[in-house]
């Protein structure tokens, strides 16, 4: 093979490394988000019908729900960066179509890279206050704080 035929080949493994990296985060998300609903339905549930015992193994299984879908989302986040390094690389290079990822123009949009350690860090500090809160509702009677049953 030529060298511009391997460079062809990089630069797709490249490509749809990204791209299922971006899907899978986007996916992780949303079953993130679904399972904290769920959990938050199942709190509702045990507020209105006095169950202690279903609003501490819901609290902690939302617990540790949203760490492990925050631990997921931090690796993504690593794999993605490594993708759009070496997609500058490639574009800076001219392998691949300039633009994309190494051009001024695209730094000022707004799905730059400069605004992605932003929305990743937003999703960490959604996941984070979701800890917070489960473990305030699931075992602050417990800590004296409050109670969510009212009693």
């Amino acid at each position: 093979m030529e060298k511009t035929d391997w460079e062809r080949l990089r630069f797709e493994h490249v490509w749809r490394h990204l791209e299922l990296h971006t899907r899978q985060r986007g996916r992780n998300f949303v079953v993130g988000t679904a399972l904290l609903a769920a959990v938050y339905v199942l709190l509702a549930i045990a507020a209105q019908y006095s169950l202690t015992t279903l609003t501490t193994w819901a609290c902690l299984l939302g617990v540790i729900g949203a760490g492990v879908f925050w631990t997921i989302d931090r690796c993504d986040r690593v794999r993605l960066a490594a993708s759009e390094a070496a997609l500058k690389e490639m574009e800076a290079n001219h392998i691949a179509v300039p633009g994309v990822f190494y051009s001024d123009v695209f730094t000022k949009n707004s799905l730059t890279r400069r605004n992605v350690p932003v929305y990743a860090e937003a999703q960490g500090v959604f996941y984070g206050a979701n800890i917070v809160a489960l473990l305030l509702l699931g075992f602050g009677e417990y800590l004296g704080l409050f109670s969510l049953m009212g009693v």
